[in-house]
C-alpha cells in the first residue's frame, strides 16, 4: 500500500470512540501491509457506517452486515 492511501485510510480510522480508534489503529498497525485492493475497499465501505453500528460490529457477540464482503473486514478486525 502506498504511503499516501496509508495516511488517508488511518485518517478514516480514526472514530468519535476512543475504543474504535484503538481497534482500528491497531489493525491497520497489523494489517495494512498485507491487505488487498480489494480488502481496502471493504474496510472503506465499512468505514462509510456511523460510529454506534462499527461498535456493534465489533464488540457484539453477533452480527452481520447483511454484506459478505464487509463482513469478512469485520471478522479480521475482531
Amino acid at each position: 500500500m502506498i504511503e499516501d492511501d496509508l495516511r488517508r485510510l488511518r485518517w478514516r480510522c480514526r472514530r468519535g470512540m476512543l475504543e474504535l480508534d484503538i481497534v482500528l489503529s491497531e489493525f491497520l498497525d497489523d494489517h495494512a501491509s498485507s491487505l488487498t485492493e480489494q480488502q481496502v475497499g471493504f474496510l472503506l465501505r465499512f468505514l462509510e457506517f456511523p460510529d454506534p453500528y462499527i461498535f456493534n460490529a465489533l464488540f457484539s457477540g453477533c452480527f452481520s452486515s447483511g454484506d459478505p464482503e464487509v463482513d469478512s473486514i469485520i471478522a479480521m478486525i475482531k
